[in-house]
């Protein structure tokens, strides 16, 4: 099956950054940790520091494992930053099954990032990828999601945002013995409600100081990266 990649061109918030600044961030990648709960929260900053994180489900089917269903889950927040590049991927494979094995593999990547500040810069990638390899009637897909929310404050996920999150995560990792169309839809209502967990941590935020309810701007909103590989009718 065909790689589709979502390349989101660098976001360009304020100020360009200097050449190179991302580069040199990558070489100090932030190891990142997919569990909601322990993701740091996002602190105001001095606009100064850079951030590189990734996400990646990888799913195998074979004999020996004929079924698997992988999930990344994981909370980014970034507070005020120079820059910062995120990396999400989800890539599933299935490997020398015959047809009486009905081998299936699954991977599943969503990527959360919130970040704020006047000098902010973001590079996203966002990949999926779904491939049998010598595998009759396999199940193979994979499907790479990435939500970005970008205020003029530094943002902080309160612990009802985070609890609510926990509960998607729960749902999705429960969702594994879906069928693929019944789990697509399952999927992206539960995408849905990521996004309106964060629009409301959006609307919740404190305008800034001294702005006039007049002056102030609209609301940020989330985007939505999202690339899919190896689901009927999504190719």
């Amino acid at each position: 099956m065909s790689q589709q990649r979502h390349r989101a061109p660098t976001r360009r918030l304020a100020p360009l950054l200097r050449t190179g600044l991302l580069t040199t961030a990558a070489a100090v990648l932030v190891a990142g940790t997919p569990v909601v709960a322990s993701a740091a929260p996002g602190t105001a900053r001095t606009g100064s520091a850079v951030r590189v994180d990734t996400a990646s489900a990888i799913s195998t089917a074979s004999p020996i494992r004929p079924h698997d269903f992988q999930v990344a889950f994981e909370v980014r927040q970034y507070g005020d930053l120079v820059g910062a590049g995120a990396d999400n991927r989800a890539l599933a494979s299935s490997r020398f099954c015959d047809g009486n094995l009905h081998c299936s593999s699954t991977a599943l990547s969503f990527q959360i990032i919130t970040m704020g500040g006047d000098h902010s810069r973001l590079h996203t990638t966002n990949v999926s990828k779904a491939s049998n390899n010598h595998c009759t009637g396999c199940q193979t897909l994979a499907g790479a999601y990435q939500f970005v929310l970008d205020t003029p404050e530094p943002i902080t996920l309160g612990p009802d945002a985070l609890r609510r999150l926990r509960d998607v995560e729960t749902a999705l990792r429960a969702a594994r013995n879906q069928s693929p169309q019944t789990l697509k839809a399952t999927v992206d209502g539960l995408v849905q409600q990521v996004i309106t967990i964060l629009d409301e941590a959006a609307a919740a935020q404190p305008a800034s100081p001294g702005l006039k309810a007049a002056a102030a701007p609209a609301r940020p909103k989330v985007t939505l990266n999202r690339t899919l590989d190896g689901w009927p009718g999504a190719n």
